[in-house]
């Protein structure tokens, strides 16, 4: 018991000398991380500025090329020396960058060591505690650790018989056979599942530049992203409903110079025809009034073709939900 004691001793000692070194360490480490994290800001802010500085840059790039195409020379050269500009302030901003992340580099390293120290302080006082726990223990139950008490009960999986200690943290509940299978079968779905993830790609829509993913085993890979694609087929079909109507009016325009023809040498003839027998003034009028009425006959008719053949236009159609 003398011995028992005096380790116990031993072990709250070196627990308190621990739990001081890492007080101590905390302090020392939280200090550190103040300092890295202002580091950081420090980088953080110069990357932003150096991310601005790119991206108005690129835009006055883009902007001198688009006035370049639209013949404005002028505006064209003013957006490509802002465009320059902005990269000689980025590269002053460069210069300033490789300062931070040296100093950001050194306060993080020396974080990392400060909390690499810690956990290896904690991990000696944690060890410290179990050790002074488990002496505890083990002389209130008169070394009962030391006794084994084994057990047994079924695996999970095919039933089988499973020996095991009931003071070991964890207890299987498979035996050793079904563990080995289920890590193969683990390791096969992993396989299937990063083979199964390594076909499938991403490339720019050639329209609108979207990203598109496809499957590597698809016979037809798509080009064009579904909006673009939906875009295409929408302006297919107005095209096609133009090239309806422009047909039905075609055909409308032929029909009826057709028919206008046909029917006036028709009155023409027959009006010549009943002039050459009676060429009296009374029967002349009769004739051109005859002929007024077979004209407004004429429109008529024409105006119901008119009608039908809007009946009969695909986009009427359409419209009507055919």
């Amino acid at each position: 018991m003398r011995e028992q004691d005096a380790t116990l001793q031993y072990l709250s000692e070196r627990i308190d000398s621990l739990s001081a070194e890492y007080e101590r360490a905390k302090s020392n480490t939280s200090h550190l991380h103040d300092q890295m994290e202002s580091a950081w800001q420090s980088l953080h802010d110069l990357q932003e500025e150096y991310r601005e500085y790119k991206e108005q840059a690129s835009y006055e790039f883009q902007e001198s090329q688009y006035c370049w195409s639209m013949h404005d020379g002028a505006g064209a050269k003013e957006h490509s020396e802002n465009g320059h500009l902005l990269n000689e302030k980025k590269a002053g901003v460069s210069l300033y960058l490789d300062g931070a992340h040296a100093k950001f580099d050194s306060e993080k390293s020396e974080f990392d060591k400060a909390v690499a120290y810690q956990r290896g302080i904690k991990e000696q006082l944690d060890q410290a505690r179990n050790e002074h726990k488990l002496r505890i223990e083990e002389l209130k139950a008169q070394n009962l650790r030391e006794q084994i008490h084994w057990k047994e009960k079924s695996c999970g999986r095919c039933g089988a018989t499973i020996r095991y200690n009931d003071t070991w943290n964890h207890i299987p509940n498979y035996c050793k056979s079904c563990k080995e299978k289920m890590n193969a079968e683990r390791e096969e779905r992993e396989k299937k599942k990063a083979a199964e993830a390594a076909k499938w790609m991403e490339k720019p829509c050639k329209q609108c530049g979207r990203t598109i993913r496809y499957n590597i085993e698809w016979s037809n890979q798509p080009n064009f992203c579904p909006e673009c694609k939906e875009k295409f087929e929408y302006e297919k079909r107005e095209r096609e409903k133009t090239d309806a109507k422009n047909l039905a009016r075609d055909v409308e325009k032929l029909l009826f110079t057709i028919l206008h023809g046909i029917i006036f040498r028709i009155i023409a003839k027959i009006a010549n025809q009943n002039l050459k027998k009676n060429k009296k003034v009374r029967r002349k009028n009769k004739i051109i009034k005859e002929v007024r009425t077979i004209n407004f006959a004429l429109i008529i008719i024409l105006e119901r073709m008119t009608f039908i053949l809007e009946m009969i236009n695909p986009s009427t159609m359409m419209g009507m939900g055919m």
